[in-house]
This record gives structure tokens, sequence and C-alpha cells, in this order.
């Protein structure tokens, strides 16, 4: 898989989807934004919005703004622009550590688990912990519901996540106000977890050989 792809199933995704629609790509990079939506549940609703947001936008009757409105929106869209630029530069990053695993906790217990035994992971960072629960799924995938809990409750809680397997495609979702999120059909091996807010970043490896085995 090209670096291209890659990055197109990323926060970058919903880009390529937007330069899909209003036609501003040549032959071969929509023939691989094509692609990437056909694997992508996330970039398939995308593209779905923003073809329906142009249809919208195409019907609606437009009625000039005032040399105020304009001033204003302008200044608004610039003050936005500066803000992005700095929270991009002063974003604080985090690697957080595996601090509990029930599949272990039920080794040392004797207790065996079998092919729909879900596992409990808890990783911890000086920010927050992640809590994710895994379940083994029908085709021998593991599909992640994951909660962010951060130490600071002022802090944003609302977080993009995305999962980076090896020789897949990212996948990402969106959690909700509570922080949790959920992931569907992930590879069983390590992958690598991150949480981002736009104010704090944390990341986690997540070892999935085993969730399902006894």
């Amino acid at each position: 898989m090209s670096n291209k792809e890659t990055e197109m199933n990323s926060a970058a995704g919903f880009a390529w989807v937007a330069d899909l629609v209003d036609s501003r790509l040549d032959a071969g990079q929509r023939a691989r934004v094509e692609r990437a939506i056909e694997r992508d549940p996330v970039l398939q609703a995308d593209e779905a919005w923003l073809r329906g947001f142009v249809t919208t936008a195409r019907s609606a009757e437009l009625v000039d703004a005032s040399a105020l409105v304009e001033q204003s929106l302008l200044q608004y869209f610039d003050r936005w622009v500066q803000a992005q630029a700095v929270l991009g530069a002063i974003i604080l990053r985090y690697r957080a550590a595996l601090t509990f695993d029930s599949s272990q906790e039920r080794v040392l217990a004797g207790v065996r688990g079998d092919s729909t035994t879900a596992t409990t992971m808890v990783f911890t960072s000086e920010v927050g912990d992640l809590v994710l629960d895994l379940h083994p799924t029908a085709t021998g995938r593991v599909r992640m519901l994951g909660q962010v809990l951060l130490a600071d409750e002022t802090n944003a809680p609302v977080f993009h996540a995305s999962v980076l397997p090896t020789g897949e495609p990212v996948q990402t979702t969106e959690s909700d106000a509570f922080g949790r999120f959920r992931l569907n059909d992930l590879a069983t091996e390590t992958v690598e977890l991150t949480v981002n807010n736009g104010e704090v970043e944390v990341r986690a490896r997540v070892p999935l050989e085993h969730i399902g085995r006894s």
C-alpha cells in the first residue's frame, strides 16, 4: 500500500474526498481516492455528506452579504487560522503504558477463555487512561470499544481515534462527548492506537494477537 493511500485513510482523508467531489483530482489520484473510499466506511460517510452539501448549496438562493459582514467573516477566519497554527504547534503528546490486561488475570487465576471472551485492557499516561474492551469477531478479527478518561475533566472530551495496523489501511473514528469510540474489524496483531483532541495526543501499542484465543 502506498503512502498516499494510507494518508487518504487518516485525518487528511476528508480533504482528499472533498477534492474528489469538486473534481479537482487527476485520473490517478481519483482512482486512489475511490479505492480508499471503498475500504473505509468513514470516508464513505464523508463522501455522502459532501455530495449532499454540494447539492444543497447549488439549489440554495444566495444573497450578497454586506461589506461589514464580509469584513467580519474575513477577520474571524484569519483569527481561526492563527489559532489552528498555535494549537498544532503546542499539542502535548504522551505514550500510554499497559497497566491492566484481563486475559493475564484469567491466566493467573487458572481460568481459560474461549473464542467469545472479551478482553479489557487499561493503558495509563500522565494525562489520563485509555480503557479498551476488545471483542473477537466471527471472522477472527477484533472489535475495539474504547474510552478516553482524562485526569483533567476540563479538557476537550471529544477525540479523533485511529489505529495503524501492519499492511492494512488506517482505521479512524471520532468519539462521543464522553470520549467513547468504536473501531471494527481490526487485525489480530499489535497495533498503534492514537487518540487526539487538538490539545493532547495519547498513543498506545495494543497487543491483539491473543484476543479470542484460549
